[in-house]
């Protein structure tokens, strides 16, 4: 077969799925997931508001989409395995830098830093390197992938809780910081950019001499044949709407989590605690929605997931200090970042041609991230300006409302219902 060798018994494409999930676990979970654990320490060990530390975050989504209009260039020059790894240690410096605390203008350096970082650890190279080992399952490798944030949660959440209880919130950041360079070591060294680097075809692919590809040739090129309509440029700006008012309550909720469990008097302690819970859910909830999406199709997905959203966002209104509500709350939020992320990559290609499909793919993540990056400041300056959550929330539901009538509308017109 031209020198490519016959499957193996294990894939190394999932060896490739494990590396991609500890670039999720450095980035999204790590870096992002536990920010929630950091916001009340820092708020009350620095004296700031709740905007001051909203904007934290805020400037590293900034940053992080600036970065990702440079991300396919990179990759085309050192590769996807060298860009995540030069990523991951500009978090490490960035996170390192915010454990001086000693002013919040150092916190700023230091997210600018860490944003610059989860540009290059984004979803883009993640998405670039499973379309490269797969031809099919893969919504659920993506899940799989995804899921790396979730577990990054429920293993950090605990122990970096305890650190910043038992030791203070500086060790706790340096605890992270050196958790998320050993990720990032072990990430780079599972990861190859290109099944060829390993004598393979994607997993799935049909081993056809004449389908094999050249040595510089992404796998993905062969589908690069439909033209774009004025029509279909339009629909793709609804989209990028979308993507942005879908982005913004998700990861405005999230990452504000623990401060809401403890305005509704929930123990401080209990309440960063549920983060782990969190963490459980993402991982049930990404994995899960990649293989719904695999076998009931995705407009049918959408219609069972969607709503569920909702109610967790309508569940704040009733939440109080009982542990049920607690955990309840804690658990089903995590199907959040599951509708956020997994099926993005899917609505672009299944909705849109492929001439355009990583241009396509990149803008999306860019608006996408654009709103995660708002959406935390925003739901900061409605607490600031009103005291509690309750505007905020109503404020986050009317958004994800939006967003799921058009994303429905894009499905209908577009005759993709299945």
């Amino acid at each position: 077969m031209s020198g490519i060798s016959k499957y193996r018994k294990i894939h190394y494409s999932w060896v490739v799925t494990l590396g991609a999930s500890l670039v999720f676990f450095l980035s999204a979970g790590l870096s992002g997931g536990t920010f929630t654990i950091f916001l009340p320490g820092l708020i009350n060990v620095m004296n700031l508001s709740y905007s001051q530390v909203s904007l934290i975050p805020t400037l590293s989504g900034f940053v992080g989409l600036f970065a990702m209009f440079f991300v396919r260039p990179i990759i085309n020059r050192i590769g996807i395995r060298r860009t995540i790894f030069i990523g991951g240690l500009l978090i490490t410096i960035g996170t390192l830098i915010t454990a001086t605390l000693k002013s919040v203008i150092i916190l700023y350096v230091g997210g600018l830093i860490i944003g610059l970082g989860l540009g290059l650890c984004s979803t883009i190279p993640i998405s670039m390197l499973i379309v490269r080992w797969f031809d099919k399952s893969i919504g659920f490798a993506i899940g799989l992938s995804y899921a790396g944030s979730g577990v990054a949660v429920i293993i950090g959440s605990p122990i970096f809780t305890y650190i910043i209880m038992k030791f203070g919130l500086r060790a706790g950041y340096i605890g992270l910081a050196i958790s998320i360079l050993t990720t990032t070591i072990l990430a780079a060294l599972l990861i190859k950019d290109y099944p060829k680097d390993k004598g393979l075809l994607p997993y799935g692919f049909i081993e056809d001499e004449n389908k094999v590809k050249s040595q510089n040739q992404d796998f993905s090129d062969e589908y690069l044949y439909l033209e774009t309509t004025d029509k279909e440029t339009n629909r793709f700006h609804l989209l990028l709407v979308v993507l942005v008012i879908l982005s913004i309550p998700i990861k405005s909720t999230v990452s504000h989590m623990s401060s809401i469990l403890i305005s509704k008097g929930v123990d401080s302690y209990l309440a960063m605690n549920m983060v782990s819970i969190f963490g459980l859910s993402m991982v049930i909830s990404k994995m899960g929605y990649g293989f719904i999406m695999d076998k009931l199709g995705t407009y049918k997905t959408i219609i069972i997931t969607f709503p569920i959203w909702l109610l967790t966002l309508l569940l704040y209104f009733v939440l109080d200090k009982s542990i049920i509500l607690v955990v309840l709350y804690s658990f089903i939020i995590g199907i959040g970042p599951a509708i956020g992320t997994v099926p993005i990559a899917v609505w672009v290609s299944e909705l849109f041609s492929k001439r355009n499909i990583e241009k396509n793919l990149t803008l999306s993540q860019i608006f996408l991230n654009f709103g995660a990056a708002i959406g935390i400041s925003i739901l900061g300056i409605f607490v600031d300006i009103t005291g509690d959550y309750s505007f905020g929330m109503i404020f986050m539901t009317g958004l994800t409302l939006i967003s799921f009538g058009i994303i429905i509308y894009l499905y209908k017109s577009n005759n993709c219902r299945n």
